[in-house]
């Protein structure tokens, strides 16, 4: 078997990476050199992964993390903040980055964060494939997202295509302007204007892979039609529990699990009080993910807080979760049949949730109804509806069926080996 340089480009928070990681584990379990580009901020979960790191920018902040974070979890602005703020001003040093580390590559891996990536894939001619991590990223007037930037429109009924139509022209006239820069740039390197880059744009024309499983979303017909949803792309976490954790589960009831994944838990808000209280009216024990070292509670036998523990290990011995609505949340929750409270803050979090909560496996809860009585109230139906834990065990088998990561390599080396002995074409 041929092995072939492949080269993974993503950017953002650990639910971006892991899947990429994941399929570069597989591919080179298989032979390949794969490497993941990516902000030299996660270097140590990459190369903790065994799996090569090509640093490019730009790099994710460090002193004013928090400050940062909290502006891309803005519910309106989230997702315009991100690319004005964080990725666009550095769009040429990383389109300089991935020039260099893609320059002996066979196949380049895009993601809908990593727009300088695509502008290597078209202008150095390297032969490419995209990958979204969410069903929200389609953009399908079929299958409608549910959009935090509008949420007026997103509560109007929904007539149909021409709805959908209209919806999808307000969306872009919104975020049209943002992407200025990069058409600028895009005229410098020659390149055609082509289509706005957070949508149309970002879709690769060879092949592109829905790294989600079907139970996010089946393929619609306004997706790009060469797309293969691949179920998730799970990385296997190898730490083990610590025994303070380990301990804890085991001495008790199943507890309720409360987190807020990699980025969410930069702006909590009143998140963890209200948690804690919650579970205290519910008279539950309560396990605290929180991501960092400073949040801290009085000392209780009932509630245990730790900055990082492996949630997979975690859920199969919980007895709720509730969480932002990240896609590797819902992933791993699925996985254990667990049931979830979900309260998503912004970009793709709300259209996850609302996807999810269709299969009756979780409840919704908006940040502004979060205060304790209310969640103690929405864990409380969760727990009693039997419906819930049917429906967790029916979708525990479909996602334990799936194999992403496998699928996603299979789907590369398919690629790869449909190039053999042809010319590359450029294609915009």
């Amino acid at each position: 078997m041929t092995s072939h340089r492949v080269i993974l480009a993503t950017f953002g928070t650990l639910g971006d990476l892991y899947p990429y990681l994941a399929i570069a584990r597989e591919l080179n379990a298989r032979g390949h050199r794969a490497a993941v580009a990516t902000a030299e901020f996660h270097r140590a979960t990459v190369e903790g992964a065994d799996v090569e790191l090509l640093p490019i920018r730009p790099d994710l902040p460090r002193d004013n993390f928090s400050e940062a974070f909290a502006g891309v979890m803005d519910a309106r602005g989230g997702t315009k903040y991100l690319f004005q703020n964080l990725i666009l001003p550095a769009l040429r040093q990383s389109y300089d980055d991935l020039t260099r580390a893609t320059a002996n590559a066979d196949l380049l891996v895009t993601h809908s964060l990593a727009p300088g990536a695509v502008l290597v894939a078209q202008k150095q001619n390297v032969p490419w494939i995209s990958a979204v991590v969410s069903p929200i990223f389609f953009y399908s007037q079929n299958d409608p997202p549910l959009l935090p930037i509008l949420p007026q429109l997103a509560r109007a009924p929904l007539f149909g295509t021409l709805w959908t139509r209209f919806l999808m022209r307000v969306v872009h006239r919104r975020f049209e302007p943002t992407f200025a820069p990069l058409y600028e740039f895009r005229r410098e390197l020659g390149l055609p204007r082509g289509a706005l880059p957070l949508f149309e744009g970002q879709h690769s024309p060879h092949k592109v892979l829905a790294l989600f499983s079907r139970v996010l979303a089946e393929p619609q017909p306004d997706w790009p039609q060469n797309t293969i949803v691949t179920g998730f792309c799970e990385l296997d976490d190898r730490r083990d529990l610590s025994p303070t954790a380990r301990g804890f589960l085991e001495r008790g009831n199943a507890p309720l699990v409360f987190t807020l994944g990699a980025s969410s838990t930069h702006a909590p808000g009143d998140f963890w009080a209200q948690s804690v209280a919650s579970a205290r009216l519910l008279k539950r024990r309560a396990l605290l993910l929180t991501g960092r070292d400073d949040v801290t509670f009085a000392p209780s036998p009932d509630v245990a807080v730790f900055a990082y523990e492996p949630l997979g290990q975690i859920l199969p011995r919980a007895a709720a979760l509730v969480h932002h609505g990240g896609m590797g949340t819902i992933a791993l929750a699925l996985r254990a049949a667990c049931p979830q409270l979900i309260m998503p803050l912004a970009n793709d979090q709300p259209d996850n949730a609302a996807r999810i909560a269709r299969h009756r496996v979780a409840r919704v809860l908006s940040p502004a109804a979060y205060q304790a009585p209310r969640v103690a109230l929405e864990i409380r139906k969760l727990l009693e509806d039997q419906l819930i834990a049917q429906r967790g065990a029916e979708l525990q088998k479909i996602i334990e069926a799936e194999n992403g990561a496998k699928t996603a390599a299979e789907q590369i080396e398919k690629y790869l080996n449909s190039r053999k002995g042809a010319k590359t074409q450029r294609v915009f």
